[in-house]
């Protein structure tokens, strides 16, 4: 089968990259990413300043809100990124949202049914581990099936099943040849994290109490904005790669 791998990943990366397209992910990231070191700053600091003491249970209940807020917020802006992966002309921007908005209940009950099939087989001893990673390749592209093609979340389930069942290869290899398109901009990432670092290793030396508590709040936000910027920007590349990708395998029977 004829796919047009390059001519996806490259669009994908061009849109990607359009600070319209990635910046509402960026201000959900970081804003809640903000929310969650004003809670936990003390907390924070403190392991910064003192490595090691850290105590998970303490942070679960204020995590799990915040992971449920941002699970309903980021699900809106997918709907709308997948449209405007389809239909990427700027006329259609608006209409995205709407779109997005619309479909919002289709998508949450998809997403919901999807996570609870998966954790039941997950169970299974040995091969849990394996079924759950086929079940989530046969539900991949739900979502853009609740969105492009009009359907309700029962509909979105089936028919990515279906291309799944048609493209038994095809569909893996995609999605790994996506995560593989990571790999550059990951590298830029984790050489800003390594230089924040660097920094960080030279601080106690150097560095007066005040000044290291400055630096602490300041290289903690730099972190936060550095990975809420590299999320959106991944998050956006996904959705228009597996959007293409949707587009192509929906036309090919075989």
């Amino acid at each position: 089968m004829n796919i047009p791998v390059l001519a996806i990943l490259s669009k994908s990366a061009k849109f990607s990259l359009h600070y319209k397209r990635w910046f509402p992910y960026f201000i959900v990231y970081l804003v809640l990413s903000l929310v969650g070191f004003m809670i936990f700053k003390d907390e924070i600091l403190s392991i910064i300043l003192n490595p090691g003491e850290l105590y998970l249970w303490d942070f679960m209940p204020a995590v799990f809100i915040l992971a449920i807020m941002q699970f309903m917020i980021i699900t809106l802006i997918d709907g709308a990124v997948i449209y405007q992966s389809w239909k990427s002309k700027w006329k259609y921007y608006k209409e995205s949202w709407k779109r997005a908005m619309e479909k919002y209940k289709s998508m949450i009950a998809a997403i919901f049914v999807i996570w609870l099939i998966t954790t039941l087989f997950s169970m299974i001893p040995l091969v849990g581990f394996i079924i759950e990673f086929i079940l989530f390749l046969a539900f991949i592209f739900t979502l853009q099936s609740i969105i492009i093609s009009n359907n309700g979340f029962y509909e979105g389930i089936s028919e990515s099943v279906r291309i799944f069942r048609r493209h038994p290869l095809w569909v893996p290899l995609s999605y790994i040849l996506i995560l593989l398109a990571y790999i550059p901009f990951i590298v830029v990432l984790v050489l800003l994290a390594v230089c924040i670092l660097f920094l960080y290793g030279i601080r106690i030396e150097y560095f007066t109490s005040p000044a290291l508590l400055v630096y602490a709040v300041f290289s903690t936000h730099l972190a936060l904005v550095i990975y809420s910027f590299g999320a959106a920007v991944v998050k956006t590349f996904t959705l228009k790669a597996l959007t293409e990708f949707y587009l192509v395998f929906r036309r090919k029977k075989r």
